[in-house]
């Protein structure tokens, strides 16, 4: 083997080792915040939880914030991933965004969900972090609509944007339902909640795409772009 096959093979270990230390940390941060609050998670205690020194913490993430930050990152594509595409959603009639509204609701109805409240809520009094939160806030928001958007013809870019904004505020909902579930309401009426959820979402993206200019729905052009 050569030398610098050698070093090549090391240095994949040593990512790849580093990739699960990074994992096993975020998913410690995650169980801790959840359990003990924002106040209640120190350094050592995610460090314990993921069975790695603190000085392996510190490698990896130089301060706590950063690896709070790295959790909103994880926890924003575990969202993404349980978004349906529109297109495909709305073959499903009302049940298709239904679905939707339950695939999310498994990731924004956990107790995991918790550390991101939490970090929201810790960092709320420091502009820098605010500002952080915002730009991760951001980025999430430019994968959901790219995931939102990947199948299907494309849209008539106002048609986009009034679907975008309706399914968004489905995500607000959800999360507000969220909160609401900590008052220990009854599953039969949670699960209720969210099927008129996600047919009222369905409804009101009908309504803009049948509004919009193109053929009728049946004759199925309307708000697409013009050829």
């Amino acid at each position: 083997m050569q030398f610098d096959d050698q070093l090549t093979i090391k240095k994949n270990r040593h990512e790849l080792r580093t990739q699960e230390t990074r994992a096993q940390l975020i998913e410690a941060a995650i169980a801790c915040l959840a359990e003990n609050g924002f106040s209640g998670t120190t350094t050592a205690k995610i460090a314990a939880r993921a069975g790695v020194t603190t000085g392996a913490l510190h490698h990896n993430y130089d301060t706590k914030e950063e690896l709070y930050l790295a959790v909103l990152e994880t926890m924003s594509v575990l969202n993404t991933d349980s978004i349906l595409p529109i297109d495909r959603a709305l073959k499903g009639g009302p049940d298709g965004l239904c679905k939707m509204v339950e695939l999310l609701w498994k990731n924004y109805g956990s107790q995991r969900y918790w550390a991101v409240w939490e970090i929201n809520i810790g960092f709320r009094s420091n502009p820098e972090l605010r500002r952080r939160v915002s730009e991760s806030r951001r980025r999430f928001a430019s994968m959901f609509r790219q995931r939102l958007f990947e199948e299907g013809e494309a849209l008539d870019p106002k048609v986009e944007e009034q679907i975008f904004e309706i399914v968004s505020v489905m995500l607000a909902s959800i999360r507000g339902l969220f909160l609401d579930s900590l008052m220990d309401l009854p599953k039969p009426l949670i699960h209720r909640q969210l099927r008129i959820l996600g047919e009222s979402t369905y409804r009101s993206i009908l309504d803009v795409m049948e509004v919009s200019p193109g053929e009728d729905r049946q004759g199925g052009n309307c708000g697409r772009k013009p050829a």
